[in-house]
């Protein structure tokens, strides 16, 4: 699957919200946004969309130096999993 121009928005939109996730400050949220208009412009669209979403994902923890974005509401989560797992056995 190739990415489509419709995909760009989409991108930019997945670098704030990690960025949020990781960082509240607001400067580090513009400098990864920044970082991905930028890019935008040069992206290979014939690559598919998580290989794009790959590389904005590993500029977030360059700029911010955390691994894993996601892990609190993996945590969240998993938490919540596995209190319903005792009812669904």
């Amino acid at each position: 699957m190739k990415t489509s121009l419709d995909c760009i928005p989409c991108f930019i939109r997945q670098a704030l919200d990690a960025a949020r996730l990781v960082s509240t400050d607001p400067a580090d949220h513009k400098r990864i946004v920044r970082d991905v208009l930028r890019w935008a412009g040069e992206m290979d669209l014939k690559q598919p969309p998580p290989v794009l979403g790959q590389r904005i994902h590993r500029r977030l923890r360059e700029i911010t130096g955390v691994d894993d974005p996601y892990r609190a509401a993996k945590e969240r989560q998993n938490s919540m999993v596995m209190g319903l797992l005792p009812d669904l056995r």
